[in-house]
């Protein structure tokens, strides 16, 4: 049941704990450690597929160790979970589901067998002693007592599929809650990304914007400048043409 639950790939993010160890001697107690780890009808399946097998000793540094062991797995989805979210089955579909249900009929059916044997010997010793009406009286009681135990595992069986079904539902909706945080704070962090680039590109714009009137009054002067170079190159050749003349007694005629 429980590797049909959690399927052989979570196997690795298991531990198995045994305990008592205070109750039998340590000779007795790894005698049925060995056993539980090397019979295939006990642990020896999950062993091989990754599970650990750990003690517990009954005190609390036994306890955390173990819980240490488990804090650094990586998580990973029950085989039922994703039988459920991901494929939409039905409890009853799942692997768990139809372990229950095989569970329960072999149950079931080692009753029934029980209960003919029981009929059989009652009739074998009424038989010489009474009437038919009693054989066939007892034989209506244990009819009916098979009829309320089908009646009584039935109804266990509805009762525990309904609690699976409930868990289960609980885990979906936990895990569209999980998913719908997830889609918010992508989207928030989106949101935040896009008004990040937005500022970029306006500081930018006023950066360029701000370097373009820069450049635009540089031009300005230096045109400024230009035009003022070439009034005092004007003066001063006039005063060069003014000195000649009058060095050589002539007139400047303006």
């Amino acid at each position: 049941m429980f590797r049909e639950l959690c399927g052989e790939s979570t196997l690795k993010n298991s531990i198995l704990v045994t305990n008592m160890w205070s109750e039998v001697s340590k000779e007795i107690g790894e005698a049925r450690e060995a056993e539980l780890t090397e019979n295939g009808m006990f642990f020896k399946p999950a062993l091989e597929k990754g599970a650990r097998m750990m003690r517990h000793d009954n005190t609390q540094v036994s306890a955390f160790r173990i819980l240490e062991a488990l804090v650094g797995s990586t998580p990973i989805a029950l085989q039922i979970q994703e039988e459920i979210v991901d494929k939409n089955m039905d409890v009853s579909q799942t692997a768990a589901g139809m372990e229950v249900d095989a569970e329960l009929r072999k149950q079931a059916e080692q009753h029934r067998q029980e209960m003919e044997r029981l009929r059989r010997d009652a009739e074998g010793i009424i038989r010489p002693f009474m009437a038919y009406e009693l054989i066939t009286h007892a034989w209506l009681s244990t009819a009916e007592a098979i009829r309320i135990q089908e009646e009584k595992k039935r109804q266990e069986k509805e009762a525990e599929e309904a609690r699976i079904k409930a868990e289960m539902d609980q885990a979906r909706i936990k895990a569209q809650e999980e998913e719908r945080a997830r889609n918010e704070e992508k989207a928030r962090i989106e949101r935040e990304i896009q008004e990040a680039a937005q500022r970029a590109r306006e500081i930018a714009e006023q950066a360029a914007a701000e370097f373009q009137r820069h450049a635009m009054e540089l031009q300005e002067q230096m045109r400024r400048a230009q035009e003022e170079a070439e009034r005092h190159r004007q003066w001063a050749m006039a005063e060069m043409n003014r000195m000649r003349e009058r060095d050589r007694g002539g007139c400047i005629i303006m």
